[in-house]
């Protein structure tokens, strides 16, 4: 219900940064269940958000632990395309209302028809980023690439890319 929520509400037209993000995007959901939902949008937010993916998603996620994860690194290639997302300004936080503790977040972005980054082949992913990952992220380009969308899809010029959920392991 809550990512249904999100998709519904229209972006601003405009692409240009607004207070560092691309899109100006105001969303709180107020609170539901104890918690606090609304839009990632300062620094600390970004940083907690970021911190979650390698903390939380990353150290869980199955593909990556089974090749023995990222041991505690925090590749610059990665940093730099969650931070992107983020930049977004459509990513949410999740708060505990009582305390205010950080208790999860979404990471996403949007990807605009005349904007995006060319499939890159394994090996240029695997030059950039550990090599794991750069399997991971080959993987989901080749189940489906933004240009294959946009391809099928003429009528749309933006994609809503939900690109991780991250929940502290103490709130799940």
């Amino acid at each position: 219900m809550l990512l249904k929520r999100i998709l519904i509400r229209p972006f601003s037209s405009s692409s240009a940064f607004v207070n560092g993000l691309r899109f100006n995007v105001d969303h709180d959901f107020g609170d539901e269940n104890g918690f606090v939902y609304r839009s990632a949008k300062t620094e600390e937010e970004h940083r907690m958000a970021l911190d979650a993916y390698f903390d939380v998603y990353l150290a869980t996620e199955k593909l990556t632990c089974s090749k023995g994860g990222l041991k505690g690194a925090r590749p610059e290639s990665i940093v730099k395309q969650v931070t992107n997302m983020l930049q977004d300004g459509i990513s949410l936080v999740v708060t505990e209302k009582s305390s205010g503790t950080y208790a999860g977040s979404l990471i996403s972005a949007c990807i605009e028809r005349h904007n995006f980054e060319p499939r890159m082949s394994l090996r240029q992913l695997q030059a950039i980023s550990p090599k794991i990952y750069a399997n991971l992220m080959f993987v989901m380009d080749e189940a489906l690439h933004p240009q294959e969308f946009f391809d099928r899809h003429e009528q749309y010029q933006r994609l809503y890319l939900a690109f991780a959920a991250s929940v502290k392991p103490e709130f799940r």
